[in-house]
């Protein structure tokens, strides 16, 4: 099956029509870890990027110099430095390695927005801070590789189903299933958008997701509203 490489920096160069920001990503916190997905099985970096914005903006203000944190989307895409980003709304960024004409959609964008807004905070209180961005990580993928039916069997844990990790630290996997069973597709919700990657290179499009400060425009919660906030009461528990 493919290998995954996905936190791998190559520093290419890129060339793009658009991009609302670029930046450099560097990513510290972080612990290697054993994937199985439905795109490929292998070994990958789990954590949390720190990125350096060389030039553009992020819609709460942010520019040049300024640091950002953000978490990965896709599983077998590479991390290029200098890479431009466009950013869209987070359930319309692109998801090809789960269906190639479709974006992430409504509910696993909120069910990702509801995670930040329950956990993210615990992120930076100074207790298992590595151990704990390896674990959102891992949850995120949980939520977009795993999510076809909350229902499933499988979904809601990161050492079962559709999508599994392995060789974990201790108690990464036990913190992103608490995270996990905590979700219940109403809220809270954070306001976050996606960065797609412009970059034009193979394998080389990581998409991120990360938190901004501004309210969500009254548009968007609306559309929310339409698309992606009712959800059914039968969220496997365990």
């Amino acid at each position: 099956m493919k290998k995954l490489a996905v936190f791998v920096v190559l520093g290419l160069a890129s060339t793009v029509a658009f991009a609302d920001i670029t930046g450099w990503a560097n990513q510290t916190d972080r612990d290697w870890v054993y994937v199985q997905s439905p795109v490929g099985s292998g070994g990958t970096w789990a954590g949390m990027f720190t990125f350096t914005i060389t030039s553009g903006n992020l819609p709460d203000g942010s520019g040049a110099f300024d640091q950002f944190q953000a978490f990965c989307i896709d599983l077998s895409e590479y991390v290029s430095q200098s890479c431009p980003y466009e950013i869209v709304d987070l359930s319309q960024v692109p998801t090809p390695e789960i269906d190639p004409w479709q974006p992430m959609g409504a509910d696993r964008a909120n069910l990702v927005r509801e995670l930040y807004a329950r956990s993210y905070n615990e992120l930076f209180d100074g207790d298992h801070d590595t151990r704990d961005r390896q674990a959102f990580q891992l949850a995120i993928w949980e939520i977009i590789y795993e999510l076809d039916d909350q229902d499933q069997p499988g979904f809601g844990d990161v050492r079962s189903g559709e999508f599994w990790a392995f060789g974990l630290s201790s108690g990464v996997a036990n913190v992103a299933n608490g995270w996990l069973g905590e979700l219940t597709g109403f809220g809270p919700y954070a306001n976050l958008i996606g960065l797609e990657s412009q970059d034009q290179f193979p394998n080389a499009g990581q998409d991120f997701v990360t938190l901004i400060s501004v309210p969500v425009p009254g548009a968007v919660l609306l559309g929310l509203l339409g698309l992606g906030l009712v959800w059914r009461n039968g969220r496997r528990t365990s």
